[in-house]
């Protein structure tokens, strides 16, 4: 039993540290667009509403919309890709902190066993390390002599 929670408080903590560097490992950010693809899209919108041929439609393109409603789409997905993010990591430490919590506890069950089970049975053993069991000293002159030679002295 022993052996098993001491193993058991190994493999606790190897997982605490393990889902705690899991935690502040870096992560990709996904952005909707790549920089250059959306700056050629800003730019095309902006030659777009620029255009003669824009003014004489019925809707003509205002670009500055266009490109607002744009950043906003981007803006929303990186804030809620963001989010996911930030509660995959709370979710993690949580589990780091659940894995310490029950290695300490191990522990001091492996301390409880030891100090009701392993001590108590250690200290009788009479091996100079605990008060050994009492054991009646007999001296010489207390025996009885040997059958034979009774009485002869």
């Amino acid at each position: 039993m022993t052996l098993g929670l001491l193993i058991l408080t190994g493999l606790l903590m190897v997982a605490a540290l393990c889902l705690l560097a899991t935690c502040i490992a870096p992560t990709r950010f996904r952005y909707v667009s790549k920089e250059p693809a959306l700056l050629r899209y800003a730019n095309d919108l902006i030659s777009a509403g620029q255009a003669a041929g824009n003014q004489a439609q019925a809707r003509p393109i205002d670009a500055l919309a266009e490109l607002t409603k744009e950043l906003a789409h981007q803006y929303a997905v990186a804030t809620d890709h963001n989010r996911r993010i930030d509660k995959r990591r709370e979710l993690l430490r949580a589990f780091a902190g659940l894995a310490g919590v029950g290695s300490v506890l191990s522990l001091l069950l492996r301390a409880a066993v030891a100090f009701g089970y392993d001590i108590p049975r250690s200290s009788n053993a009479g091996d100079g390390h605990g008060p050994a069991l009492a054991t009646p000293s007999v001296r010489p002159s207390d025996r009885a002599p040997p059958p034979g030679r009774a009485g002869t002295g």
